[in-house]
């Protein structure tokens, strides 16, 4: 890398590390080379994409789960490993080309209860390779060019791909890229001075209320699905994230009975706060 791009790695991945466990390491300025990373692209293809989804649950329940509560896992934690640094460096002034075909997903141990399984975790993309040119052009452009890569070339062939294996319904998906936005919000908010936060807050504004995104046909299919619920408390400057639809994690032999996702609207208000903060 050039020292200029260097220094652009630097601070984006010095600005998810600020905000904490929600992006922390979500970004790698250097393809690892342990063997637990793959070529997005690997998602295009049904079997492959089967055989990772089954990764995130551990070996003992693999063969008694339902696949739409594995998919909904894996596009859960996928979405937040590939969202939240390609939002950050666009707020920061990286416009990012994250293509499906740009980008390597680098995957991570995770235990719930003792039982550990793999997620995946973070996103490796070049950086010099990859940048969007912004020289010259609007900021509209150069936002439209970074959500029409990030959605419609990437995160909307990985949920056709899932919808081939698995009988789920696309807004659990989308809802699952909607946290995936939302989180970054809520830690930028929690996290930072709020000058700091504001691009951030900006950035996921515009696309979680955008009437449409470029490049995905009809409405933008991440407009509501996202809320913050204002329960007056100093530690939630935000709100308390909520989805409108619930991802179903909570099925999984792994969170029987009922470990809720923190942002799931089955619990109390009382309850998601305790899932928040434990």
């Amino acid at each position: 890398m050039t020292s200029t791009t260097a220094e652009r790695a630097a601070a984006l991945a010095g600005l998810l590390a600020r905000m904490g466990g929600p992006t922390k390491d979500r970004f790698y300025p250097e393809r690892p080379s342990d063997p637990d990373v793959h070529a997005a692209r690997t998602y295009l293809e049904p079997d492959q994409l089967r055989e990772h989804a089954y990764s995130t649950i551990p070996a003992a329940d693999r063969q008694r789960v339902d696949p739409r509560a594995v998919v909904s896992r894996f596009t859960r934690a996928y979405c937040m490993a590939v969202v939240r640094p390609v939002l950050t460096a666009l707020a920061i002034g990286i416009p990012l080309d994250a293509s499906i075909e740009r980008c390597a997903i680098v995957w991570r141990p995770w235990t719930v209860r003792e039982a550990s399984a793999m997620n995946p975790f973070g996103l490796w993309i070049d950086l010099e390779a990859w940048a969007i040119p912004a020289e010259g052009r609007s900021p509209d452009a150069v936002r439209s060019d970074v959500h029409t890569a990030l959605f419609a070339g990437h995160l909307a062939r990985v949920f056709a791909t899932v919808l081939r294996i698995a009988k789920i319904s696309p807004k659990v998906l989308w809802g699952n890229a909607g946290e995936g936005v939302g989180g970054l919000a809520t830690a930028a908010a929690e996290s930072l001075d709020p000058a700091v936060a504001q691009p951030l807050l900006d950035v996921c504004d515009r696309v979680l209320t955008a009437k449409t995104l470029p490049g995905i046909d009809g409405p933008n299919p991440l407009l509501d699905h996202i809320g913050w619920e204002d329960v007056g408390r100093a530690d939630f400057p935000h709100g308390l994230m909520v989805r409108r639809v619930c991802c179903i994690s909570f099925t999984l032999p792994d969170r029987v009975p009922q470990i809720w996702c923190g942002a799931c609207p089955l619990p109390t208000t009382e309850q998601r706060i305790a899932l928040v903060r434990s």
